[in-house]
């Protein structure tokens, strides 16, 4: 697994942007699924740890650019 970091913040999905944006199309997460040619149990998953791996296939399926999917949280592992 490859976790980017920038100043000790993961960069992630932003799982709110893609539901926020699959309500305005009034999709589903099952839809997304069906698009991605994936179960809703591997969206599930994806969404939970906030893998970027969907990303881009994310982006085309919506047609909006992957880069609005992206974020970064605090990631207190690296604190002394």
């Amino acid at each position: 697994m490859c976790i980017l970091m920038i100043m000790n913040k993961k960069i992630v999905l932003d799982v709110d942007r893609i539901i926020l944006e699959l309500k305005v199309l009034d999709r589903t997460k099952a839809w997304l699924a069906r698009q991605l040619g994936l179960t809703p149990g591997a969206i599930t998953h994806a969404f939970r740890t906030k893998s970027l791996f969907l990303a881009n296939r994310i982006g085309k399926v919506l047609n909006i650019d992957p880069k609005f999917f992206v974020t970064t949280e605090d990631d207190k592992t690296w604190e002394k």
